[in-house]
């Protein structure tokens, strides 16, 4: 045990090697004593004896450097290991993350299953002849299923994601009549302006058959204020009615990609 202010003055040869060995020894040390060293700079380093402790001189006062069983592990991974809330965020640049959070952040952002939308109609659908007239999907109930909650089923009948993406859109639609050789088309609207060429389908009614058609389009949207809503044509020759049957007159919108 030594300490020493690790600072030499002239002097004698003899005098001078045995300060120096002091010197050296208190190094050795690390200034070891129940008293702090004399005339200390900032970083010097002394172990305290009377506490146990490792303490550091930060130009005004020792400061303890605490032994392995006093440090505050909590404290530090919360430094250093990213949190369920900022593994979902993803913007924490300087943090790590374990397995666990990645598989946390993966099922909350979505990745554990796709997000999509199911929607059809409580009842038929009457469409005049040869006139292009909006799907009013009314139903997300049931066997429907719309857990976003981003189509709006009761007053504009369109769908509006709040996350923006590639979505895989397919329309189903058929008539419960018609005559054989006359035709229908389907067409995506986006924003109140057809975005997707019309989908032509031929009736082919054999006795009361009726033929169910279907349109798929992958469409990009803005997670804000894109929109789309599904419109129907035919030339009949008089009124029909969208068939309500599951499957028959449907809209699916599956989000594929952000």
């Amino acid at each position: 045990m030594s300490q020493h202010g690790l600072s030499i003055a002239n002097q004698a040869f003899p005098s001078f090697r045995t300060d120096l060995n002091s010197a050296l020894l208190a190094l050795k040390s690390m200034n070891s004593g129940t008293s702090a060293p004399s005339s200390p700079v900032a970083g010097m380093l002394w172990y305290d004896t009377g506490s146990s402790l490792l303490k550091m001189y930060n130009g005004t006062v020792w400061e303890n450097i605490p032994a392995p069983s006093t440090v505050d592990f909590a404290a530090l991974t919360a430094d250093a290991i990213a949190n369920q809330s900022e593994a979902e965020a993803g913007t924490a640049t300087d943090k790590l993350m374990t397995a666990e959070r990645v598989a946390q952040a993966v099922t909350a952002l979505g990745g554990a299953g796709l997000k999509h939308t199911f929607v059809g109609r409580s009842g038929t659908q009457s469409i005049s002849t040869s006139t292009l007239t909006k799907v009013q999907f009314n139903s997300a109930s049931g066997d429907f299923v719309d857990t976003e909650s981003w189509f709006d089923t009761t007053t504009n009948h369109r769908f509006q994601p709040t996350e923006a993406g590639s979505y895989l859109v397919t329309f189903n639609w058929a008539f419960n009549s018609g005559v054989d050789g006359v035709y229908t088309y389907a067409s995506l609207y986006k924003n109140g302006s057809a975005h997707t060429p019309a989908f032509w389908g031929i009736s082919q009614y054999g006795g009361s058959i009726k033929v169910g058609h279907s349109a798929q389009y992958i469409v990009p949207m803005n997670g804000t204020s894109d929109y789309l809503e599904t419109y129907v044509w035919h030339n009949f020759g008089s009124t029909a009615q969208l068939v309500l049957n599951m499957g028959d007159t449907t809209f699916t919108a599956v989000k594929l990609s952000s």
